[in-house]
């Protein structure tokens, strides 16, 4: 059978008819490499425990052959005055010469040690981030609003140099995501400073005074969590000087 001869495509639709060979993995990484969501890998956490305990296993086994070659020379019967290289545990340049299995050791451990600890890993989902950002739930609920996308959200084609003329991916800019979330926690943040206030104002009992303090407190530490990334510890302290401000409010 005669063998059939594929030229190199010229046209973007030639291109696309092998996207094996044009595209591949050049442009799946450039793609992934475009924005900072689209950078996500697997971690292997499951692959790299088993390998950092085999790496444990072996380190440990090398550290007591190191051990028993240190007590060797110390506790080696008595040894003519020339010969007291034979016991010294003090001389990096001795080993290399009259003890090569401990310098053996040390050098297997070097490569060992590095290797275990350039394989930390933290216990969470098996995906990473390679540009982590921390999301808070607002965030993430604008984010997952597909009509609030094209309403106020800007678009952003991005090209990747020489594979820009294939791309059909469309992302939407962060900065106007934030903008909008600066705005909203902007408005939030008088209203809760604001609406008691007034409400205090016009109202004379002081029991209904408290019972509006007990109402505001808990949404204020709600909605501190909801648009905000602080912990709770932080979270308590602004709850905490929130509510004194508003005892203030009260007395006056």
């Amino acid at each position: 059978q005669r063998s059939e001869f594929v030229g190199v495509a010229k046209t973007k639709e030639e291109k696309g008819k092998q996207p094996w060979r044009y595209l591949g993995y050049p442009a799946f990484s450039a793609w992934l490499d475009a924005d900072n969501d689209n950078f996500v890998l697997r971690r292997f956490g499951t692959l790299h425990a088993r390998t950092l305990l085999m790496l444990q296993n072996e380190i440990v086994g090398l550290e007591r052959r190191l051990a028993n070659v240190d007590k060797l020379c110390m506790f080696m019967p008595s040894v003519r005055k020339d010969e007291q290289y034979l016991v010294n545990n003090s001389s990096f340049e001795n080993d290399k010469i009259h003890h090569r299995e401990r310098w053996d050791i040390l050098r297997e451990l070097t490569c060992l040690l590095e290797q275990y600890e350039a394989q930390f890993i933290k216990k969470e989902k098996d995906l990473i981030a390679m540009v982590h950002r921390e999301k808070t739930f607002l965030r993430r609920m604008l984010g997952s609003c597909l009509w609030l996308r094209g309403l106020v959200f800007s678009r952003v084609r991005v090209h990747y140099g020489q594979f820009s003329d294939t791309d059909e991916t469309i992302f939407y800019d962060d900065t106007s995501v934030d903008i909008l979330i600066t705005v909203i926690i902007l408005f939030l943040g008088l209203g809760m400073l604001l609406g008691p206030v007034w409400w205090l104002q016009n109202t004379a009992s002081l029991t209904h005074r408290l019972g509006i303090i007990c109402i505001f407190v808990p949404l204020f530490m709600i909605l501190l969590l909801l648009v905000t990334a602080v912990r709770p510890f932080e979270t308590v302290a602004a709850t905490s000087a929130y509510a004194a401000l508003l005892m203030v409010f009260m007395q006056m």
